[in-house]
């Protein structure tokens, strides 16, 4: 294909159709013919060319689209992931001019991303509708429309305002979450919220999706989104924090090509029920939002992003969180944030790779809970590292390898052996063994299994107590260190 010196209008659709793409070619052809403007269509591919390349070509070179719109075209998985994607993100970032014309009927007002745009003919009737020379007429006034538009400098895009797009934290339970579509990775098996959502759509079809490979399904009402996209992803105990940034901006994408026209999705926070840092794990996250709304590689309608989380204190975590590193226009609850620009920590979450870290080793529960949030992963946040811990009591097989390895490689194990639970012994015995620098943690009164003289170890009367010591133990460490 040569490159146009003219003006360029690009047609799309459905070959079905082509007796309407011939009759509307006829019409441009008079304003082609006095040199205003060239067309361009898919039977101008040559024999043996790329096809698939010359349509893009075409597609980056024109100045207006037409896009013909049946049943027919707006059922075909090329017309709408190839085509109908890639203008849309042209008229987006560039100002194309997009002008949908409805040829035969089909219920083409329930379509998201159509039925919010201007399409010809004005009245919305089909052009097969007409006949004779009323036919003729609504063909001609559709090419001098086109005609009009190309002769504006330069091309302008009055459909649509970009949408604001915003993120929100929300404490739910994403199954029973209404949104356009629920986002799930596939780790080579599933866990927590995915299996869930996948014992609910276990009719329709395998829900197993190698990595770099995807299942998207309608939910059928199994579950209150009306999609579910499955992402597949590295096995869990490799999906860290540089893959949870990815699997956010691929999953975004995955929906820009095959549902165009959602406008709310939504997600749980990954990383945290295997081990990761909370924090960490969150920023990367919303980091590769962040990606995708500023390089328009998304929906093109997408006005919100949902994370949806079912522990109550955690969301509260969350939505501080986003206030603090988030621009306001970035955040659901942007009346509260005071931020204008992306903050150093998104930015480097899952990019920046060597960040030092803590191995958390300590009993789980209700009781705890408080203990590892406000007395250790809150202190240990402030003084620079990350914090990670795995549940021995809930995990088997692969997880002791990835134990090992994480206290193998940490900066530091800090051990809570408090209540003499076995498993944690069982850590704090292997950090010896490879002689990693360890931290007892004890509340006062316990009687423990061994004596911590000599031992790095901190005692502590309360929350409060523990959370102030450590701080100051680990920012210490940390300037004796460097």
């Amino acid at each position: 294909m040569t490159t146009p010196t003219k003006p360029t209008v690009f047609i799309s659709y459905s070959h079905k159709d082509e007796i309407w793409k011939d009759r509307l070619m006829s019409q441009l052809r008079v304003l082609s013919k006095r040199g205003f403007l060239s067309l361009w269509d898919d039977r101008q591919i040559s024999a043996g060319e790329d096809w698939y390349e010359q349509i893009e070509k075409a597609m980056t070179a024109a100045s207006v689209a037409v896009l013909l719109v049946s049943a027919d075209s707006l059922t075909s998985d090329f017309i709408l992931r190839e085509e109908v994607s890639q203008l849309l993100r042209r008229r987006d970032k560039e100002g194309l001019l997009i002008m949908p014309v409805i040829v035969r009927a089909c219920p083409w007002k329930e379509v998201g991303w159509l039925k919010r745009m201007q399409v010809r003919p004005k009245d919305g009737k089909p052009l097969a509708a007409h006949g004779g020379n009323r036919r003729d007429e609504a063909l001609s006034d559709i090419a001098t429309e086109v005609y009009r538009q190309i002769k504006k400098a330069p091309v302008s895009s009055p459909q649509l305002k970009k949408p604001e797009r915003k993120i929100y934290i929300e404490e739910s339970d994403i199954l029973g979450w209404s949104c356009d579509v629920s986002v799930f990775k596939y780790a080579q098996d599933f866990y927590g919220a995915d299996e869930l959502a996948a014992r609910r759509l276990k009719g329709s079809g395998e829900i197993a999706p190698k990595p770099g490979k995807f299942v998207l399904l309608p939910s059928k009402s199994q579950i209150a989104a009306k999609n579910v996209l499955f992402v597949g992803v590295s096995d869990l105990y490799r999906f860290e924090y540089k893959e949870i940034r990815e699997f956010t901006i691929r999953a975004m994408k995955i929906l820009s090509t095959e549902l165009p026209d959602t406008q709310h999705a939504a997600m749980t926070m990954h990383g945290v029920g295997y081990g990761l840092d909370e924090r960490e794990s969150f920023l990367a996250q919303i980091g590769g939002l962040v990606d995708s709304f500023e390089s328009q590689d998304l929906p093109q309608f997408l006005e919100r992003v949902t994370i949806v989380e079912r522990d109550a204190k955690r969301a509260e975590r969350l939505k501080e969180l986003l206030k603090e590193n988030l621009p306001a226009k970035f955040v659901g609850e942007s009346s509260r944030s005071k931020r204008s620009v992306l903050s150093k920590p998104v930015k480097e979450a899952g990019v920046k790779s060597d960040k030092p870290y803590v191995f958390v080793a300590m009993p789980f529960g209700d009781d705890m809970e408080d203990v590892y949030v406000f007395g250790i992963q809150g202190p240990t946040n402030k003084a620079g590292y990350l914090c990670e811990r795995v549940d021995m009591s809930v995990f088997t097989g692969d997880i002791l390898t990835r134990i090992k390895s994480r206290i193998e490689a940490a900066d530091l194990v800090i051990a809570d052996v408090t209540g003499g639970n076995a498993n944690v012994y069982l850590e704090v015995g292997y950090a010896w063994g490879k002689e990693r620098p360890t931290l007892l943690l004890a509340k006062k009164g316990e009687g423990l299994k061994f004596d911590v003289q000599g031992q790095r170890c901190i005692m502590y009367k309360n929350i409060k107590d523990l959370a102030t010591n450590l701080e100051k133990d680990l920012t210490t460490a940390r300037r004796q260190s460097s």
